[in-house]
């Protein structure tokens, strides 16, 4: 998606699932995006990895409030 804006917006919902582990002091990278847009409603998608392993992934809902 494309679309971008800077509405403000609260977290509805957020759920984080851990599939793999890694030792302190390692860098985590983040990558996320919008999966759809509604009229007031924003859902996203994140991938959480370290050394190029996937260790974690985030679904999130946002409200828009403006």
């Amino acid at each position: 998606m494309s679309e971008t804006s800077s509405a403000l917006a609260v977290t509805v919902q957020l759920s984080v699932e851990c599939i793999g582990s890694i030792d302190m002091g390692h860098w985590l990278e983040v990558t996320a995006e919008p999966t759809k847009l509604s009229r007031t409603l924003a859902f996203a998608e994140a991938r959480i990895s370290a050394d190029d392993e996937l260790v974690a992934r985030a679904t999130a809902v946002f409200r828009k409030l403006s």
